[in-house]
Parts: structure tokens; sequence; C-alpha cells
């Protein structure tokens, strides 16, 4: 609340078999509205495709006798699993398009996450961040941000496997789409 996010971008699948206790944080769209403290959350609708999620919360507070009242955008991107990194970076790139223009539309704070906070997170805010750097600079650096990254929250960006998943994204991002 504070931070006044307007999006959310969640990076996980509701049944990863290695997180059999996780449970979602978000209320159905039928659900009654959930009260955190003294926020209460409700589902005002959710769009579905084969490899992502966007819903609409409708968020108030209650302060003084006064409501206060935020709507914020939720993107789940539900195939990508803990172990590994998306198999084509085409769906993949589609998603941070939704959210890119989900964001334009109100750009408040971003909040990003999946499960550690470290992998999957530090490549989608990798990518995010290279494909703005691209398309004002015309180059990207993909250690330099990284390293960036990681200096602000360790474990950003693991594994080899990510590091290529990263090239690949941004390769297929800026020669063969139309965005780039």
């Amino acid at each position: 609340w504070e931070q006044e996010v307007s999006v959310i971008v969640a990076l996980l699948a509701m049944d990863e078999p290695d997180k059999p206790e996780y449970k979602a944080y978000w209320p159905k769209i039928d659900d009654h509205p959930v009260l955190y403290h003294d926020i209460r959350v409700s589902c005002n609708g959710t769009e579905r495709s084969a490899h992502y999620a966007i819903r609409t919360f409708y968020i108030s507070r209650l302060v003084g006798e006064r409501e206060q009242i935020r709507y914020v955008r939720h993107y789940q991107y539900v195939t990508w699993t803990r172990t590994g990194v998306p198999k084509y970076t085409a769906p993949f790139l589609d998603f941070m398009e939704r959210v890119h223009e989900g964001h334009a539309k109100n750009p408040k704070a971003m909040l990003v996450h999946c499960h550690s906070g470290g992998g999957r997170s530090g490549m989608f805010v990798a990518i995010h961040t290279l494909i703005k750097e691209g398309k004002t600079k015309r180059q990207v650096d993909v250690l330099k941000c990284v390293t960036k990254l990681r200096q602000e929250r360790p474990n950003m960006v693991k594994h080899l496997r990510q590091y290529k998943f990263i090239y690949e994204a941004l390769i297929d991002y800026f020669l063969c789409s139309d965005s780039g």
C-alpha cells in the first residue's frame, strides 16, 4: 500500500510439486473480498491465456472516515516452473508486452515476485530492464545489468540456463519481433 504498487508480476504456477504448501494470496473473482488488516482486496476480473492470467484487483483501505481506493493489475505467468526457464521466448515476450502495456497505463511501482525472489524474478527484471535499455541506447550489457541486480539482491539470475534464456529473449525481441 505504501509503495503505491499498480502492477504485480507473479512468476509462479500454483501447482508446483516442490511447493505444495503454496496458496494463492488473492481472492478469486467469485469470492468475497479478503481483508488483510485494514486493506480489503477483491478480484474484479480475470483474463486467461495458455501461459498467463491477468487479474484486476480492487483494493480499498479505510483511513479515518475516508475510504482510499486503488486498482492493481496482477499478471501471473503460470507455465514457468521453479527449476527451469520458459520453454519458448515468444509466449514470455507476449506476457512481458502485456505487463508493459498495463504498467504504461498506470506507471506507479511494479512488484515482481516468484517463490524465492531470485532466479525467475531476476530474469524478468533483467529482460525488462535490458529491453528498455536496448530501445534507448541501441545496445545492451547483460552482465552489467545482472551484476547490478545482484548488488541489490543476491542470487538474481543464478544459473547458466537463465543467462542463456535472457540472451535468447533479447535476440528474439530485437531481431524477430515487430516490437524491437
